[in-house]
């Protein structure tokens, strides 16, 4: 019984050890083997395909309107926060309006495909608002609102926009450029601790 049993073993390992060969053949072919090309398909998480491509940073315009609505309407839930339609229509109005000097913003948008002069997407915003000031001869930036789109995360979307306005307050001669967060706002946070100073101030506020 032993020795039939010892037989068997031994047969299946001959049989085990030719299918690995064959296996290891197969493996060295297709590792020197020119590679084949494929075609990505945008996964659930990436939808856009924008962790493969680069943001670019631009003035918001009038074309933006229902990208912007959709980051807007994101950016409010994130917060939990309401407005109603008239605010927000008031809102878009004055950022477009060119005689506005104090309310502004800036967007970021990638490339959906690698067409020259193909669509894009906007992935992030950013609202500022200009200030006179009682400690400076030159404005103040009120950096308002901030956002970046769920599936941009992560990609340093944040840090272009908040640096390109560094680069407009550095040209103009801003004074300040600032902003405020919720303190649970960890993740946001992390970011914000590298590129300004936070201060010990504490905000009061009384809404009518």
């Amino acid at each position: 019984m032993l020795s039939k049993a010892m037989e068997k073993l031994k047969r299946n390992m001959r049989r085990f050890g030719s299918t690995l060969k064959s296996a290891c053949g197969k493996a060295a072919v297709s590792s020197t083997a020119r590679p084949e090309c494929k075609v990505i398909s945008l996964s659930a998480r990436d939808p856009i395909g924008c962790r493969s491509r680069p943001a670019r940073i631009r003035p918001i315009v009038l074309e933006d309107r229902k990208q912007w609505q959709k980051l807007w309407d994101g950016y409010l839930k994130f917060y939990e926060k309401e407005l109603s339609q008239e605010i927000t229509n008031s809102t878009w109005k004055r950022m477009l309006d060119p005689s506005e000097k104090h309310l502004n913003a800036i967007v970021a948008e990638i490339k959906v495909d690698n067409i020259s002069g193909g669509s894009t997407e906007l992935v992030g915003f950013a609202t500022y608002v200009l200030h006179l000031s009682t400690w400076s001869i030159t404005p103040y930036c009120y950096l308002e609102d901030l956002f970046v789109s769920k599936n941009a995360r992560g990609l340093g979307v944040g840090r272009k926009l908040i640096e390109e306005l560094y680069r407009t307050a550095d040209k103009e001669k801003w004074g300040r450029v600032y902003w405020a967060t919720t303190e649970s706002n960890y993740r946001a946070r992390s970011l914000y601790d590298k590129l300004a100073n936070k201060t010990d101030f504490i905000q009061y506020r009384r809404t009518t």
